[in-house]
């Protein structure tokens, strides 16, 4: 049977997607992402796989914590709950991938959140004998609430694993009566923080120590007096307020509903605890901590110091992506593409500054900013146009260069290897450099046609690519760049017929 993916994430780069399809050799059926948390960078994937990929990708307009991924394999489905999201940095920071067993009618439960963009928390239910049951919930917090009432057990010792999270959050749970003590581990942070919660049932406060790997997973633990795990959430959401209480964020959880289910990830839980990756927090001021709205994940490295310009960015570049997606911003945007040179430019009543990085059959890929005080932000818009995408006179000009030396020195001078690097403002076009008008001084050379009539291969590459430059706008080249298609076009022609005969 065929394999699908059905991804919903918080943030996904092409280069990931690409290894993780090809891997399994599989089609992304749906893709659903936060805005802003889209990357597919020109290079970072193969144009050819782009339906099989991104056919189904959709940007979410709520913020689409959740990092869940139906792998549809008929009989043999199975879902992947993770605390990580589908790119590089998931690898170098402490997450937890989850891949559980389905049936038919929890496959089928899945599919259904995934026929939209989801607006509810996705639960999965893990009891002794595997994936019991899958459903969905607008509160995530109360459906934990009353999971931890619901079991038999009394006096139990909560482990909290979570970078993120609220005074809130440690006070309600302290407020259930099966909980005796609460012990609490997050980021290496200076500041008050969400740990620094006074209360009674608050036993040990815990802090990654430095130089460790971020701590980035989600988890809680319940043990009964033996130190048995009887109960277990591992998901996507922190213990803020906007994850725990609000329909602001879309999380998904796996819950281990008991002490069997709970032997599988009991290796997890110790190693989650051990004393090398912690070092004890003394208890700072107390008062109401959230951690809501305060951070990008995605952004964050591992500093003591707090900072929320990285939420901020998130929001420039959801907000960048919306603009950028109507239909005649597109137009404007591809008409502005042609004679551009790399520099900051703009649009008539549009709230942003930005530069075109390049513009291609499917992406606007774009650098933004608010001011000019503020960093460029790369933005990745989906392309709504069903044309030819526009070619500026960087491009066109560098086509003219490439066919100068094919025909010259028998290369392109391009490297064709595939560089998965995302751009950023280093990589752009600089506009001042001169060199569209002095990067050929020998216009006039003679075209070396006895050279190229023996090399199959080279024919082949400067055909392909004068039928290219037959198409491109001679009006925006540099004058050395016409002169030299006027010249070269028809040579190429005649060598074509002639090699035909």
């Amino acid at each position: 049977m065929k394999r699908n993916l059905y991804i919903a994430t918080y943030s996904a780069h092409a280069t990931i997607l690409e290894k993780l399809a090809t891997n399994l050799n599989a089609e992304i059926k749906k893709l659903y992402v936060s805005y802003g948390g889209f990357k597919a960078p020109k290079g970072s994937y193969d144009r050819s796989n782009h339906k099989k990929l991104f056919g189904g990708y959709q940007p979410s307009k709520n913020i689409l914590h959740a990092k869940v991924i139906l792998n549809d394999l008929g009989k043999d489905s199975s879902i992947w709950i993770w605390t990580g999201n589908l790119r590089k940095s998931t690898n170098t920071s402490q997450n937890i991938l989850l891949s559980l067993p389905i049936n038919s009618k929890n496959r089928k439960c899945v599919t259904q959140w995934f026929s939209n963009l989801p607006e509810e928390h996705l639960i999965v239910n893990v009891e002794k004998n595997g994936v019991e049951s899958i459903e969905t919930t607008s509160k995530l917090f109360n459906h934990l609430k009353d999971c931890i009432n619901a079991l038999d057990d009394e006096g139990l010792s909560a482990y909290v694993f979570s970078p993120w999270g609220s005074s809130k959050f440690l006070k309600d749970l302290s407020s259930l009566k099966k909980i005796k003590k609460i012990n609490v581990y997050t980021r290496n942070v200076l500041s008050n923080c969400w740990v620094d919660f006074k209360n009674e049932k608050i036993g040990n406060r815990f802090i990654a120590k430095d130089l460790t790997p971020f701590p980035h997973m989600k988890c809680a633990f319940l043990t009964n007096d033996s130190g048995e795990v009887v109960w277990a959430y591992i998901g996507s959401a922190n213990f803020t307020k906007a994850a725990m209480y609000e329909n602001k964020n879309v999380e998904c959880a796996a819950i281990f509903k008991d002490s069997v289910a709970c032997e599988q990830i009991w290796d997890v839980f110790r190693e989650l605890k051990a004393a090398k990756l912690w070092e004890k927090r003394k208890c700072g001021k107390s008062g109401d901590y959230d951690d809501s709205d305060k951070f990008d994940e995605d952004d964050w490295v591992g500093s003591t110091l707090d900072s929320t310009k990285g939420f901020e960015q998130r929001l420039l570049i959801r907000d960048a992506e919306i603009y950028f997606s109507k239909d005649n911003i597109q137009r404007k945007l591809e008409r502005k593409y042609v004679a551009y040179k790399g520099e900051e430019t703009f649009l008539p009543s549009c709230p942003f500054k930005f530069k075109i990085t390049s513009i291609d059959e499917y992406y606007h890929l774009l650098v933004c900013r608010n001011n000019k005080k503020d960093d460029w932000v790369e933005v990745d818009v989906e392309r709504k146009i069903e044309e030819e995408p526009p070619e500026s006179i960087l491009e066109a000009s560098a086509g003219v260069t490439q066919l100068f030396n094919l025909v010259v020195f028998g290369t392109s001078g391009i490297d064709k290897s595939r560089d998965p690097k995302i751009p950023g403002d280093d990589d752009l076009p600089d506009e001042s450099d001169g060199n569209l008008d002095k990067k050929r001084d020998f216009i006039n050379i003679r075209f070396p046609i006895e050279k190229i009539a023996k090399n199959k291969k080279l024919k082949k590459e400067i055909y392909e690519l004068a039928e290219k430059l037959k198409k491109t706008d001679m009006k925006i080249l540099p004058e050395p760049d016409r002169k030299l298609l006027s010249n070269w076009l028809p040579l190429i022609e005649c060598l074509k017929k002639e090699s035909k005969k």
